[in-house]
């Protein structure tokens, strides 16, 4: 690969994970309880899946989003994961349709 892209036979590049093309990704708004979304947004970045997890003014208070492998792995990790965080309150779900 890097013969081909040192010669210019190959422009540009790029590998994607295993599975990654089959991957379930969703966004995830929580709310959470008052002066708890410090304490939450630090949980959530320990998660395995989680991509990025930002605070927000407004409601939710955090934007999360997580790439999975598939739909059973995304219940468990809001299920048994986000909702098990001291602090979470609610979660709304919003799986991406194509990307």
């Amino acid at each position: 690969m890097n013969k081909l892209l040192t010669h210019s036979a190959i422009q540009h590049s790029s590998l994607l994970r295993e599975g990654a093309a089959m991957a379930t990704k969703a966004y995830i708004l929580i709310k959470v309880k008052a002066g708890k979304t410090k304490d939450v947004i630090k949980a959530l970045k320990k998660i395995a899946g989680v991509d990025q997890a930002h605070p927000c003014f407004g409601q939710p208070d955090i934007f999360s989003f997580v790439s999975v492998a598939d739909e059973k792995a995304l219940s468990d990790v809001v299920i048994t994961k986000i909702h098990t965080i001291d602090g979470v309150e609610e979660t709304d779900t919003h799986i991406v349709a194509e990307t």
